[in-house]
């Protein structure tokens, strides 16, 4: 499906695209009359005005996971995402991640979804498992990194089944306002300044009925827990390398007040929690023992709007 079809559309105001002209390698909103480049026919659906950073922190959020080991080392341990990768020093994090695709996917299927929109994609994983299950997807990622952006995301596209990718961002989804059925954060919520403006971008988006799904995101019930876990994993980052504006702005989430803000925007907000497993669990109980605080919770958030 081309970029100048439904559900695609300006990130800034969600109105239609239209080609500048004739073979050319840009995009333009028929409303606002924004312009967004082409590249290596991966479109550049960012606001002009953030363009600059947003690609810096690409690169530096890429070199960072880099060197933090998140990289599958072969195109088959990329087909297979998101089983764990061979030698991953985060194989229960996999585990995790492979729990919370199979509660989104009969989410999805249950909600009857047919256009779902995948934000902060990375490599596009969770956009092919989606299309797998015979519905269409559209992975939105600011990266174009061959190994964790959508570059690498090509090679899941030559395996099939086919999914729409484009570089964009979570605050302005590229997307024309209810086009779609549900939109996904997968990993990725907790990277954003403000995650409740993702929220009400993602809401303008959504058909009436639609779902912003929220998993893989770390959640905790107690406040201390949630600042002291966050200022330890940006500790991490820079420790990899990260020195992007991108590291102060992830952060962990406050179960009680997320709640009560998605309450304020969604007509409906479920919670499901996620089990990685045993070992997941029991590795998880003794290190909050040892460090003497809530650790995070991953679980599955399902946020309807108003039919």
């Amino acid at each position: 499906m081309g970029y100048t079809e439904p559900p695609w559309g300006c990130p800034v105001c969600h109105s239609a695209l239209i080609r500048e002209s004739s073979g050319s390698a840009s995009l333009r909103c028929i409303d606002s009359g924004h312009s967004f480049p082409i590249e290596d026919e991966l479109p550049l659906l960012i606001p002009e005005d953030q363009r600059v950073s947003v690609l810096a922190d690409a690169l530096d959020f890429a070199n960072t996971w880099r060197a933090m080991g998140w990289l599958p080392a072969v195109p088959g341990d990329l087909l297979a995402l998101p089983s764990p990768p061979r030698g991953s020093r985060h194989r229960m994090e996999w585990r995790l991640k492979e729990a919370s695709l199979a509660r989104l996917l009969a989410l999805l299927m249950e909600q009857g979804a047919r256009d779902i929109a995948d934000m902060g994609a990375g490599v596009g994983w969770l956009s092919r498992h989606v299309a797998q299950a015979g519905m269409r997807a559209y992975a939105v990622e600011p990266s174009d990194d061959p190994a964790v952006g959508l570059g690498a995301a090509r090679i899941l596209l030559r395996a099939g089944p086919r999914f729409g990718i484009a570089r964009g961002v979570m605050t302005h989804p590229p997307f024309r306002r209810r086009s779609l059925d549900a939109i996904v954060c997968n990993a990725s919520i907790h990277h954003a300044a403000d995650a409740m403006a993702v929220a009400r971008a993602s809401a303008e988006c959504l058909r009436p009925g639609g779902i912003f799904y929220v998993m893989n995101t770390p959640v905790h019930h107690d406040k201390a827990s949630a600042s002291r876990a966050e200022r330890s994993f940006r500790r991490r980052l820079r420790n990899a390398g990260a020195r992007g504006g991108w590291v102060d702005r992830y952060h962990h989430l406050t179960q009680g007040e997320w709640d009560d803000r998605l309450r304020e925007t969604f007509a409906s907000v479920r919670r499901f929690e996620v089990d990685g497993g045993f070992r997941f669990r029991v590795s998880r109980a003794l290190k909050s023992i040892a460090l003497g605080m809530e650790l995070a919770s991953f679980p599955v958030y399902a946020c309807e709007v108003a039919r």
